[in-house]
């Protein structure tokens, strides 16, 4: 969704056809794989998430580099994770949910769309906060994992807000807490963890980003940089990141680097404590 609404615009700021081509296995390898195998010409381009930086934590063999083989070029747009829980249960704070799981330690289960991901970090990150057992139940993507949330097959769920938007204004899941800094303008009512008195969950928020292999020009990088910076800038595109529930992203070569550097070992060693592991 994120290439397709940037992808007319750069192709009228570029002047040339701009190609989406999906590459979809293996939580993003298939496709980080075959950009860091591109020429570094500035023809082909990595639209990487979150699973760039947690996929080095939990997979024992990468067929590349995550920092060595890629240039980042600007962080396209955030977006933040979301506590969920059905709308049956009685929790409605962070703190409700936390005394319940120290009441009967195992017997609440929260679902992500997979094991590895970065709602599987959240959910770890809360255990590790918390000091609470909260099983993680795995499903094979974020669908599945929303519907059973839904029927109460199970009571909590983290997953980003733009997958779950739909589902919190039918009233069908109840928002508890997302990882922003403050809160959102279009869920007024939901506290951020920081709020709720869990700092550092903002990282858990999945960011979208553009990358080129590694050995595209210094000046080239700038320049795929400042074109992507001044897109992100039209209210026009705004509005639709924002309609999608996403927030435009305004990090350019030297802050994603950082980004990349600064996630890399917080998901290392969170992977380690929690045993977070895919063979």
């Amino acid at each position: 969704m994120i290439a397709r609404l940037m992808a007319p615009e750069l192709q009228f700021l570029w002047g040339q056809p701009v190609i989406i081509e999906n590459r979809p296995g293996a939580n993003a390898i298939v496709a980080t794989e075959a950009a860091a195998r591109a020429a570094p010409d500035g023809h082909t381009l990595l639209l990487a998430a979150g699973n760039h930086t947690t996929n080095p934590a939990v997979y024992a063999r990468l067929p590349y580099d995550t920092e060595r083989d890629f240039a980042p070029v600007a962080v396209a747009a955030l977006a933040p994770t979301v506590l969920l829980v059905n709308p049956a249960t009685p929790y409605r704070t962070v703190a409700e949910l936390v005394a319940a799981a120290k009441a009967r330690p195992g017997a609440i289960g929260y679902a992500t769309s997979g094991t590895g991901g970065v709602g599987h970090f959240a959910g770890e990150m809360l255990k590790q906060a918390a000091g609470v057992d909260l099983p993680h139940v795995a499903y094979r993507g974020t669908a599945p994992a929303l519907q059973d949330l839904v029927s109460g097959v199970v009571p909590v769920s983290f997953a980003t807000l733009s997958t779950a938007l739909p589902l919190i204004r039918d009233n069908r899941l109840r928002p508890v807490a997302i990882a922003t800094a403050s809160r959102l303008p279009m869920l007024p009512g939901v506290p951020s963890f920081v709020e709720a008195g869990y700092a550092g969950f903002e990282a858990t928020s999945v960011w979208y980003g553009l990358m080129a292999p590694a050995g595209l020009s210094p000046d080239l990088v700038r320049r795929l940089a400042d074109d992507a910076a001044a897109v992100l800038r039209k209210p026009e595109l705004r509005e639709k990141f924002e309609a999608q529930a996403c927030i435009p992203g305004d990090e350019g070569p030297a802050a994603f680097s950082e980004r990349i550097r600064r996630e890399l070992p917080l998901w290392e060693d969170l992977a380690r404590a929690s045993s977070i592991r895919v063979d």
